[in-house]
């Protein structure tokens, strides 16, 4: 339309709603996650970035949000693998390791934050023996 200004989408949700694309919203615990999306190109990227903003909306950027006592209550046995290298402190890896009943913590040596992409035999065989029940190298 000439001179119609148009007007302007400041949150990803915005803008995926604007596309007249919809999503089944699922809640887990205090955030809301997006399932059964199927959308390609563009659309795909829109409704990824709507999904982080309300994720952040609803964890990170709430100045009470603390995500340890809800690990506390994670009933899966897990394993936190972590580069040394990282640019997340260990320290940070350790918190939620302890902080999960029955996790085990493995910081990889020269390594940095992506383990999968760097070390993946490595990686690999941690999971491997993890999941056959068995304690992996801690580093």
């Amino acid at each position: 339309m000439p001179g119609a200004q148009k007007k302007s989408l400041d949150t990803p949700d915005e803008q995926f709603r604007a596309e007249g694309l919809t999503a089944d919203i699922v809640q887990i615990g205090e955030a809301s996650v997006s399932r059964n999306v199927f959308l390609s190109g563009a659309h795909c990227a829109l409704a990824a970035r709507a999904i982080e903003h309300r994720l952040y909306e609803q964890t990170w950027l709430r100045a009470d949000y603390d995500l340890l006592p809800m690990l506390r209550t994670h009933p899966v046995p897990t394993l936190v693998i972590h580069g040394d290298k990282d640019f997340v402190p260990v320290e940070v890896a350790s918190h939620i390791a302890e902080a999960i009943p029955d996790a085990q913590l493995s910081v990889l040596p020269d390594c940095g934050h992506f383990a999968y992409l760097e070390y993946p035999d490595l990686v690999q065989g941690q999971i491997t023996a993890f999941l056959k029940g068995g304690r992996v190298d801690p580093s």
